[in-house]
């Protein structure tokens, strides 16, 4: 009798638990997303630490994002998240969705914490979701950034010509087999390669990477999206003329980057810092000034090494701001482009800058894998001097910006690949800390750090100028 009364209730709160937070504040350790939709922000949700592996997202939350409704089942311990006609269906506490008709098993379980369901982000960033929905995500987890795009109001990209006005382009699509002599250049060595002299003082301590010429693949052209490539390994480099230089103010349009505590965004504080060191280029008449964008517009990260390949470039300068989950993140570091990361965060931050990329639209699988072949093959050849002039500004950066430098690291940066010339990424300070953004947000700030881009640059190549002239 005593048992036949237990299952009475057991069954009586299973039928009458409603599907809803608990009155209380949530157990769950959790922080505050960074999402928007279309580019409008939208509050009320949050990334949940249920797994060690991964941070996880309320169901009842990703609902009120993509305006669904929900219908939970007590006995199944199963909630279906109705889109119109359409609907997701997700068990608690297993790896199973069923999408539509469509069953797909992710790679985490759900999880059931106090009557509520929480679900890791490769389910909403998953091709299946994206069908149901009409819409597309993308998820940053060092930024805490979501990103929801509706498929119906995404707008052509616009791409800058050669004379920076804005013009719709659509290349071909080439269906390009790679050519099986490609390999990849693999790094030897670690080792100081600027000489140490009294102007140079500063560099004692930047280590920058050496490359086994015996690893370089060199070929006279190859073709990517309509562009022709050449390898450039034997052109004899003159460094008495005048220089051309881009500078690319990352993310912009639909891509607003990491955005800080108070609401500031990484694409308007990147094209500040662009026109402060465009001032200061344009008072010496060493250098010719390329921008990839003046204004808000989103490019695609291909399309910016392509404007300076366009323009016979003689440098690529992509600046940034850098994002973490770790609030206490700081400092100014740069980057330079090679298949295998420094560490860890320099891992993360390739990733976060790269996932962008959801934002693209995606080449076949061929032209794919030809474009990273290329992109490999090109990167090499210029990995020394983008080292070498990386280690000239994280050193000018020591002596005028009052914040740790992190000093000179590599990862797989996107924006990066294809530059046929010497390419560097500037994170210039951490937009998610708190006195980080604060200085960012100051102009006297922005200034000193295009003045720390400007000086490297310049000392960079009166080294060079020096010893084409002891050849």
């Amino acid at each position: 009798m005593k048992k036949l009364n237990t299952l009475l209730v057991t069954l009586f709160m299973l039928f009458v638990t409603p599907y809803s937070y608990a009155a209380k504040k949530e157990a769950v350790p959790s922080h505050v997303v960074n999402a928007t939709v279309n580019g409008k922000s939208f509050r009320g949700v949050s990334a949940y630490r249920v797994s060690a592996q991964t941070k996880y997202f309320s169901v009842k939350e990703v609902a009120g994002l993509y305006n669904a409704t929900l219908e939970w089942k007590p006995v199944s311990l199963q909630v279906t998240m109705n889109f119109g006609n359409r609907k997701i269906d997700i068990k608690a506490n297993s790896t199973e969705v069923v999408f539509g008709r469509k069953s797909k098993k992710m790679s985490l379980p759900s999880r059931l914490i106090k009557n509520n369901i929480y679900i890791s982000p490769e389910v909403i960033t998953s091709m299946e979701f994206s069908d149901i929905t009409g819409t597309d995500t993308v998820w940053n987890p060092a930024s805490l950034a979501l990103n929801v795009t509706r498929k119906a109001d995404t707008s052509a990209v616009k791409h800058p010509n050669t004379n920076d006005a804005m013009q719709n382009d659509n290349p071909r699509a080439m269906d390009l087999t790679p050519p099986a002599k490609y390999g990849q250049a693999h790094i030897s060595e670690v080792v100081s390669v600027i000489e140490n002299s009294e102007d140079n003082k500063d560099l004692e301590k930047v280590s920058v990477a050496k490359f086994e010429s015996d690893n370089i693949i060199d070929d006279s052209s190859a073709i990517v999206d309509d562009a022709v490539i050449i390898a450039s390994k034997n052109k004899k480099k003159h460094y008495g003329h005048k220089k051309i230089i881009v500078l690319d103010a990352g993310h912009g349009g639909k891509d607003p980057g990491t955005i800080g505590r108070n609401g500031t965004k990484e694409k308007d504080m990147n094209l500040e810092i662009m026109r402060e060191l465009k001032l200061i280029f344009g008072n010496n008449d060493d250098y010719e000034i390329v921008l990839t964008r003046q204004d808000d517009t989103f490019i695609p990260l291909v399309e910016r090494p392509n404007i300076a390949n366009e323009h016979n470039a003689n440098l690529f300068i992509s600046l940034h701001c850098n994002g973490n989950v770790n609030k206490k993140a700081n400092g100014f570091e740069i980057y330079f482009l090679s298949e295998n990361a420094t560490d860890s965060h320099a891992a993360a931050t390739a990733s976060l800058e790269n996932s962008v990329l959801g934002l693209e639209g995606k080449p076949s699988k061929g032209r794919s894998l030809l474009q990273n072949m290329l992109w490999s093959m090109i990167a090499t050849e210029h990995m020394n001097e983008s080292a070498e002039l990386s280690g000239f500004i994280a050193a000018e950066a020591s002596s005028r910006l009052e914040i740790r430098n992190r000093g000179v690291k590599q990862a797989n940066f996107y924006v990066l690949r294809g530059a046929q010339m010497p390419a560097v990424l500037v994170e210039c300070a951490f937009l998610t800390n708190y006195k980080e953004e604060e200085k960012l947000r100051s102009k006297k700030f922005r200034a000193a750090i295009a003045d720390a881009i400007y000086q490297g640059v310049v000392k960079y190549y009166e080294k060079k100028t020096k010893e084409q002239n002891n050849e």
